[in-house]
């Protein structure tokens, strides 16, 4: 199916559909918790918009920090640039986020890791 613009829509009375946020969230989820021993610590993973357009599938790029950055409060979604919803504040997430649930914390002491 061919993505129409917001004109067309308006012209013919189609309105647009929304995808289901919290499925494409439980799959960035999922690609977290594959990649995330995986990967250095500075490289971007492609995860997909959890905006609720419908018809956005786009790749955005983060590394696993910012990723876990962006869901620190339960209703903060990674979405790409531009992607939020008209109305919606835009909040930056912190530096420093806690680690998501289910996380495994190493606790390294002179070099070794203590767990």
């Amino acid at each position: 199916m061919l993505a129409m613009s917001a004109t067309v829509r308006a012209m013919s009375g189609i309105t647009p559909f929304r995808k289901n946020v919290s499925h494409w969230r439980a799959y960035n989820r999922r690609r977290w918790e594959f990649e995330e021993d995986a990967v250095s610590a500075h490289e971007r993973v492609p995860f997909v918009c959890e905006c609720t357009r419908g018809e956005c599938f786009t790749a955005v790029e983060r590394t696993m920090h910012e990723f876990e950055s962006a869901h620190t409060c339960p209703n903060w979604l990674l979405v790409a640039p531009g992607h939020v919803m008209p109305g919606r504040r835009c909040e930056k997430p912190p530096s420093s986020p806690p680690p998501l649930p289910g996380r495994r914390i190493s606790h390294a002491v002179n070099g070794k890791d203590s767990s």
